[in-house]
């Protein structure tokens, strides 16, 4: 299985994830964007900075299918919590609902623009900086603020 490895930012947390994920299975032409799964399961490996006692590791796997109300949803395990992810590869998005969460939260959003703002929950809004598209063609969006570490959004990474 070929395995894609980033160090990229999420919009799960701050800091940076080393992701692996299976080749993308879908043709963008078609489809807009590249898919964030892979054809099996991806896993997000993150260092995130935590303010009273510094980086701590955290994993996330997305892997199995399951389908509530016609909607598709992979299934997303981090430590003990566990939840539903979902894609829009039409317009690049990708939502997640948490266990114990009462709605959906939009993780990563690829149709942004330099100068639009995106909330990272608990760290607040972000600006995109600069958008553009590496040499694999992934799109990539680059989100600041004044005082925290910036980040990355990455076309079929998160």
């Amino acid at each position: 299985m070929k395995k894609i490895i980033m160090i990229v930012g999420t919009l799960l947390l701050s800091g940076g994830c080393l992701t692996a994920q299976d080749s993308p299975t879908q043709d963008t032409a078609t489809h807009g964007y590249r898919s964030f799964f892979g054809s099996e399961s991806t896993v997000w490996n993150c260092a995130v900075e935590m303010y009273d006692i510094g980086p701590i590791d955290r994993t996330f796997t997305f892997s199995g299918d399951t389908v509530i109300n016609g909607t598709a949803y992979k299934k997303v395990h981090q430590s003990s919590n566990t939840g539903l992810a979902r894609e829009d590869t039409i317009f690049g998005k990708l939502w997640i609902k948490w266990r114990y969460e009462d709605s959906e939260e939009l993780v990563v959003d690829m149709s942004l623009s330099v100068g639009d703002s995106f909330d990272i929950g608990f760290r607040g809004w972000y600006i995109v900086d600069s958008v553009y598209f590496d040499s694999d063609g992934r799109k990539t969006i680059h989100l600041v603020k004044p005082g925290s570490p910036s980040f990355y959004m990455k076309e079929g990474i998160g």
